[in-house]
C-alpha cells in the first residue's frame, strides 16, 4: 500500500461521520474490505468494530498472521 491509496481510505473513512445510513453502512463496509484486501488488520478491526460486528471482527483476528 502507497500514500496514495492510504489518501484514498482516509477520505472514504472520514466521509462516514457526515452520510445518513445505510449509506454511512455501505461506506464502512467498503473500508473494511478495502483494509482487508491490503492487509491492514488493525484498520480493518476498528471498523468492524464501528459496523458493531464481532463476528467480523473475530475472524479477522484468527486471520491475521502473527507477526
Amino acid at each position: 500500500m502507497d500514500d496514495d491509496d492510504s489518501a484514498l481510505f482516509c477520505f472514504v473513512f472520514s466521509c462516514v461521520a457526515y452520510v445518513p445510513e445505510p449509506e454511512n453502512v455501505t461506506l464502512l463496509k467498503t473500508a473494511l474490505s478495502l483494509y482487508r484486501r491490503f492487509d491492514q488488520y488493525a484498520d480493518a478491526i476498528l471498523i468492524a468494530m464501528q459496523l458493531n460486528d464481532m463476528d467480523i471482527v473475530q475472524e479477522i483476528f484468527t486471520t491475521c498472521p502473527d507477526p
